[in-house]
């Protein structure tokens, strides 16, 4: 059983290590670049395919994914670091509640 869950968080950890570099690597120039790129050739064939919806339907895809990526990056992060936070605090120290809402400001 022991054996089981030590492979588990083997994957697991080598999982965590991919998405680590993807991560880094999505942030890089490079991947700008190719973004820039894809674009640029999307552009460039616009008139080949007349402008067609199903021209537009494959950037507004292609942005669409590349979006709900980078925010399920996000939250994965914000949840990571608030897990650190709380379990680097002293035991017995209360921490404030994120404001779900997502805006700023105390409540009163």
């Amino acid at each position: 059983m022991t054996r089981n869950r030590r492979r588990r968080a083997g994957i697991g950890g080598q999982l965590e290590a991919f998405a680590h570099r993807v991560t880094e690597w999505a942030g890089s120039s490079w991947a700008f670049g190719g973004a820039v790129a894809v674009i640029a050739i999307w552009a460039l064939l616009g008139p080949v395919y007349h402008f067609s919806d199903t021209w537009q339907l494959v950037i507004n895809t292609g942005t669409t994914h590349s979006i709900e990526e980078a925010e399920v990056r996000h939250r994965v992060k914000k949840q990571r670091e608030e897990q650190l936070v709380a379990s680097s605090a002293p035991t017995g120290t209360r921490l404030p509640a994120s404001n779900p809402s997502g805006r700023g400001g105390a409540r009163l």
